[in-house]
């Protein structure tokens, strides 16, 4: 797969799991996403929820993004890191509403609004580690396919 691929693909969706963990207590949280064209991923979050507590204690964290229809996973290794740039912050928001807006999705503003805990922070992931699998292929050794970022 190549990134480009990888773009299109985490581009496509939207919606995925993200998994924290902080004093050996593992969290995982579904949250909604954007993606650049270098396959960092945003999402919103508050500063006091336990998946913004997690990350800044431990900023290792994984990402697991699925396509039902057509049996595909991409799992992305990373380190999440707060976005503090204004103008970077109002770009993904726009982005956010712009891909949820071109889904017809019913959920926007995001279900994060409806939390009360703190200011609203954005968070990017960059990618370490990513593989995308296809169960739908017959040859084993197509299943995996592998991105070193």
């Amino acid at each position: 797969m190549t990134k480009q691929e990888a773009y299109d693909f985490l581009k496509d969706i939207n919606i995925a799991v993200l998994a924290t963990s902080f004093d050996n207590q593992p969290l995982a949280s579904t949250m909604y996403y954007v993606v650049s064209p270098d396959l960092c991923v945003y999402f919103i979050t508050e500063n006091e929820t336990k998946k913004y507590k997690h990350i800044q204690s431990n900023p290792n964290v994984s990402i697991v993004v699925t396509n039902r229809e057509k049996v595909q996973t991409m799992q992305i290794l990373g380190t999440a890191e707060r976005v503090d740039d204004a103008t970077t912050k109002i770009n993904i928001i726009q982005q956010m509403s712009m891909a949820n807006a071109q889904k017809n999705w019913l959920h926007w503003p995001p279900p994060i609004s409806k939390i009360e805990a703190g200011e609203m922070v954005i968070i990017k992931v960059l990618p370490t580690w990513i593989r995308f699998a296809d169960y739908l292929q017959e040859d084993l050794h197509d299943v995996f396919s592998q991105i070193d970022c």
